[in-house]
């Protein structure tokens, strides 16, 4: 997965900047307003899948082991569960 992140005066001209770079199956991550040198600014982070190589693979687990796709989406949610319970409050 590419994770991008960009930003822009409006999140219009972001999302214009999304498709173009990373095409209309991106997913956006987040969506805020940030303060950079002092100006506000849009900040939107995107993603898209990736076929990945059958030479590289793109995830290992702690031990250095090649994981599937599945295992890392598993263990990436499992990480942010306790985020998601501090959301529900």
């Amino acid at each position: 997965m590419r994770v991008k992140t960009y930003h822009g005066k409006t999140p219009a001209h972001c999302m214009t900047r999304v498709k173009e770079e990373l095409g209309s199956n991106a997913v956006i991550l987040s969506n805020k307003m940030v303060t950079i040198d002092g100006k506000r600014v849009t900040e939107i982070m995107a993603a898209i899948e990736e076929t990945p190589s059958s030479s590289a693979p793109t995830a290992f687990d702690s031990a250095g082991i090649p994981m599937s796709k599945d295992a890392f989406l598993s263990q990436s949610l499992n990480a942010m569960s306790p985020l998601t319970e501090e959301w529900k409050q």
